[in-house]
């Protein structure tokens, strides 16, 4: 698969910042088989109101989750994939709410593994969570809500899709904190979306060539925030 950086540009100081009732829409691509094998994803994020923290990622089937993320208003961080798994309180991993989260599993019945890197702290943690089974192929990726009325409020910068059971040292010593080159190095990538555009009227592209770009938009903006140390480079 081509790789290739369109948009942002490097220098943007932008993130996208989601009202508490907006969303974007995206084609499948070539992400549609990421929930049924081997997949990791990672997203760079900052929630700013408890009550309306669900939302980062959904990828559907007709209507039906076949992955998702959804940091919930208890406070807990939810990630499905056909069946849940809670990696507990998410405040207690990140002091600022500031992170790079990147969930990962070998495939159907298999453990997922978390890893989080709090810019607060600039170093690594990852657990081992619950087993959940695979999904089926996905045929459209919403970013911003999970079930109805679960929307997401806050910050975005990165996010990215892969086939994949990504190995520590592939997550955590590849740059992906502070780069967005990183995150199309990794094995398989499927679907990376930057989200430094200058404004909503510019689409929010897959990164990779594949297609995984923005079909639909409602109640976002760009925002003059990022993570310390970040580049869209």
């Amino acid at each position: 698969m081509r790789k290739r950086l369109i948009t942002p540009a490097s220098g943007s100081p932008f993130s996208r910042f989601f009202n508490g009732n907006g969303e974007i829409r995206f084609a499948i691509g070539a992400a549609a088989s990421v929930p049924t094998g081997a997949l990791a994803w990672g997203c760079v994020f900052r929630p700013t109101d408890p009550a309306h923290a669900g939302g980062l990622i959904s990828v559907y089937q007709a209507g039906s989750r076949q992955l998702g993320c959804n940091p919930f208003s208890t406070g807990d961080i939810f990630f499905a994939v056909n069946g849940f798994v809670n990696a507990g309180p998410y405040a207690a991993w990140v002091a600022d709410g500031v992170c790079l989260w990147f969930t990962k599993a070998a495939g159907a019945g298999q453990q997922i593994r978390a890893h989080v890197f709090p810019y607060s702290t600039g170093v690594w943690s990852h657990a081992n969570l619950g087993a959940v089974d695979a999904g089926g192929a996905g045929d459209e990726i919403v970013i911003g809500q999970f079930n109805a009325g679960q929307f997401y409020r806050g910050y975005l910068v990165a996010q990215g899709l892969y086939a994949a059971n990504l190995s520590d040292g592939d997550i955590e010593g590849a740059g992906v904190q502070y780069r967005i080159a990183p995150w199309l190095s990794l094995t398989n990538p499927r679907a990376v979306w930057a989200f430094g555009q200058t404004s909503e009227a510019s689409p929010v592209q897959d990164l990779t060539g594949g297609g995984a770009n923005q079909t639909a938009i409602t109640n976002t903006t760009a925002a003059l925030w990022l993570p310390t140390g970040w580049s869209y480079s």
